[in-house]
């Protein structure tokens, strides 16, 4: 009976101030009773680092936990918030994260974005990526000024509709368009120039007009 009674005799618990001096999975924690080797408790967020003072529980002859980080070693220049493997942040209506400098958001797979809405309004916008994929049913786009550098563009399109108020294209090497039917219609004056001009047709050459000159 007395060797039962010494097993389920429970241990005593008590909360301590201490000074982290060594950081990692397992951290050593240097109290006034002397040096303990404790985990960081699962409600820590915050990770501890050599020099901080934190709130630990101590369990005699047992484990000991750190709870909470109270101060912040004298020249601390980063604090690191650490979550478990998988972790959902909600908020019954709006959640905010600002910073005066910058965020980065650095995942190491996918990042992804899931919104009935997404809105990006920032002074300059840019993306850098090697492959680059756009899909949706209708892009609207209201700009000032568009400038576009590529080597290669391609376009399959069933139907393409531009209405211009002034066009100029300049082309160093070959122009060529392929057509079942090409119709260029001017309201004023139509002006084909180049140091050699041929026309070909198969079966007709038609030229009409008031006056035809030649040469």
């Amino acid at each position: 009976m007395e060797a039962v009674a010494r097993k389920h005799e429970p241990k005593l618990v008590y909360e301590e101030f201490a000074e982290v001096v060594s950081a990692g999975e397992v951290l050593t924690l240097k109290t006034n009773t002397g040096k303990v080797v404790a985990r960081r408790a699962a409600s820590c967020l915050l990770v501890p680092e050599v020099g901080d003072r934190v709130l630990c529980v101590i369990e005699t002859r047992g484990d000991a936990f750190v709870l909470a980080v109270l101060e912040r070693a004298d020249g601390a220049q980063r604090a690191t918030v650490e979550l478990p493997e998988k972790t959902l942040l909600r908020a019954a209506e709006r959640l905010t994260i600002a910073a005066n400098q910058g965020v980065d958001v650095v995942g190491g797979g996918e990042v992804r974005i899931s919104s009935a809405r997404v809105e990006v309004t920032a002074m300059h916008t840019r993306l850098a990526g090697r492959v680059l994929d756009v899909v949706g049913e209708v892009v609207g786009a209201d700009l000032g000024r568009v400038k576009l550098v590529a080597k290669t563009v391609d376009g399959m399109l069933e139907r393409l509709s531009q209405r211009v108020k002034r066009s100029f294209k300049v082309v160093e090497e070959t122009d060529q368009v392929k057509a079942r039917h090409l119709d260029y219609a001017a309201e004023t004056v139509a002006h084909f120039r180049g140091e050699h001009t041929v026309v070909t047709a198969k079966d007709l050459v038609k030229v009409n007009g008031e006056q035809i000159h030649v040469g």
